[in-house]
């Protein structure tokens, strides 16, 4: 079967399923052929695209949010103040309501299934699990070099004669002067950061299926 045939099939444009096959959607072993002659071995397409493509797209909703946008801007843009009562086909109505509430719940199941997959490749962590183990690598640091300091003292107690406990006593008030001046930095680092960030990656994934 061409494409052109295929897409009539599925009830999408041409390009769209060229898309298809250039993201791997329809991988090469549903085509017979290669390059703009490859014909669609429709069994096998319809296996991938069930497969890999996202909820959205499988149940066909984004035709109903095409519909649906032009009838949410008519309501914006009409008075009807002036108007004389009309009364509508409640089954249209109620339609159309199904079909937004099950669109917006397929692009939520999407999301969601973007952003565990996300998770699952380390691309994404947890906040406080992220905190936990920042906090825990510090600790450890100052803990290491807050140990040191003896050492620095008895060396320098040798090198200079003078009683090591006086040096270790100087060092340790020096370093504790330091941490807070870092403990400072690091509040007001994170104070100016904001409390969310954007994906792009993920944000260019979301206009892709729209």
């Amino acid at each position: 079967m061409t494409k052109g045939e295929f897409a009539r099939l599925i009830n999408v444009t041409p390009g769209r399923v060229s898309q298809y096959i250039a993201s791997g959607q329809i991988g090469p072993d549903a085509l017979d052929g290669t390059g703009r002659s490859a014909r669609i071995i429709v069994d096998k397409a319809r296996r991938h695209l069930n497969g890999r493509l996202d909820v959205a797209q499988r149940l066909g909703l984004n035709g109903i949010a095409t519909r649906a946008a032009p009838l949410e801007e008519s309501k914006q843009e009409l008075d009807l103040s002036s108007a004389p009562a009309v009364t509508l086909p409640r089954t249209d109505v109620v339609a159309d309501q199904i079909a937004l509430e099950k669109l917006e719940q397929a692009k939520m199941q999407t999301a969601r299934a973007r952003r565990e997959e996300a998770l699952a490749k380390g691309r994404y962590i947890f906040a406080d699990d992220a905190k936990a183990e920042i906090t825990r690598a510090v600790a450890m640091a100052y803990r290491v070099m807050e140990g040191g300091l003896a050492d620095m003292a008895t060396y320098l107690a040798g090198q200079f004669e003078v009683p090591q406990r006086d040096i270790l006593h100087h060092l340790q008030k020096s370093f504790r002067d330091v941490r807070a001046r870092a403990a400072q930095s690091f509040r007001d680092a994170v104070d100016n950061e904001p409390a969310h960030i954007t994906d792009d990656l993920m944000d260019a994934d979301s206009e892709d299926d729209q």
